[in-house]
Protein backbone atom coordinates (compact mmCIF):
# COMPACT_ATOMS: atom_id res chain seq x y z
CA UNK A 1 0.00 0.00 0.00
CA UNK A 2 1.09 3.05 -0.47
CA UNK A 3 0.16 6.54 1.45
CA UNK A 4 -1.52 9.44 -0.52
CA UNK A 5 -1.29 13.22 1.01
CA UNK A 6 -5.02 13.40 2.41
CA UNK A 7 -4.17 9.74 4.73
CA UNK A 8 -5.83 7.78 2.64
CA UNK A 9 -4.26 4.67 1.34
CA UNK A 10 -4.13 3.13 -2.34
CA UNK A 11 -2.99 -0.31 -3.11
CA UNK A 12 0.11 -0.74 -4.87
CA UNK A 13 0.08 -2.68 -8.52
CA UNK A 14 0.86 -5.49 -7.03
CA UNK A 15 -1.65 -4.97 -4.13
CA UNK A 16 -4.15 -4.77 -6.93
CA UNK A 17 -3.08 -8.15 -8.69
CA UNK A 18 -3.21 -9.75 -5.42
CA UNK A 19 -7.33 -8.34 -5.00
CA UNK A 20 -8.00 -9.66 -8.78
CA UNK A 21 -6.75 -12.54 -8.16
CA UNK A 22 -8.83 -13.66 -4.57
CA UNK A 23 -11.55 -12.24 -6.28
CA UNK A 24 -11.13 -15.09 -9.17
CA UNK A 25 -10.53 -17.45 -6.54
CA UNK A 26 -13.73 -16.45 -4.65
CA UNK A 27 -16.21 -16.28 -7.44
CA UNK A 28 -15.02 -19.57 -8.80
CA UNK A 29 -15.44 -21.19 -5.32
CA UNK A 30 -18.86 -19.99 -4.53
CA UNK A 31 -19.51 -21.63 -8.16
CA UNK A 32 -18.51 -24.84 -7.26
CA UNK A 33 -20.58 -24.18 -3.74
CA UNK A 34 -23.78 -23.52 -5.55
CA UNK A 35 -22.99 -25.80 -8.53
CA UNK A 36 -26.84 -27.60 -8.20
CA UNK A 37 -28.91 -24.78 -6.65
CA UNK A 38 -32.19 -23.58 -8.37
CA UNK A 39 -32.19 -20.09 -10.08
CA UNK A 40 -34.64 -19.72 -6.85
CA UNK A 41 -32.20 -20.50 -4.16
CA UNK A 42 -29.36 -18.37 -5.50
CA UNK A 43 -31.70 -15.44 -6.40
CA UNK A 44 -32.41 -15.80 -2.21
CA UNK A 45 -29.31 -16.26 -1.09
CA UNK A 46 -27.87 -12.88 -3.86
CA UNK A 47 -30.33 -11.00 -2.36
CA UNK A 48 -29.19 -11.93 1.29
CA UNK A 49 -26.05 -10.97 0.19
CA UNK A 50 -26.69 -7.56 -0.73
CA UNK A 51 -28.55 -6.60 2.46
CA UNK A 52 -25.40 -8.26 4.49
CA UNK A 53 -23.03 -5.89 2.06
CA UNK A 54 -25.12 -2.86 2.46
CA UNK A 55 -24.96 -3.40 6.31
CA UNK A 56 -21.56 -4.00 6.05
CA UNK A 57 -20.70 -1.01 4.06
CA UNK A 58 -22.92 1.61 5.52
CA UNK A 59 -21.84 4.95 6.39
CA UNK A 60 -23.17 4.62 9.96
CA UNK A 61 -21.25 0.87 10.41
CA UNK A 62 -18.15 2.13 9.38
CA UNK A 63 -18.13 4.69 11.94
CA UNK A 64 -18.22 1.92 14.04
CA UNK A 65 -15.65 0.19 12.72
CA UNK A 66 -13.11 3.50 12.55
CA UNK A 67 -11.81 4.68 15.68
CA UNK A 68 -9.75 7.67 15.99
CA UNK A 69 -6.96 8.46 18.75
CA UNK A 70 -8.00 10.52 21.43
Amino acid sequence: MEGQADGQLQLTAAGRETVAELATACHDSLAELLDGWSPEQEAELASLLRRVTATLFSEEHKKELISTPA
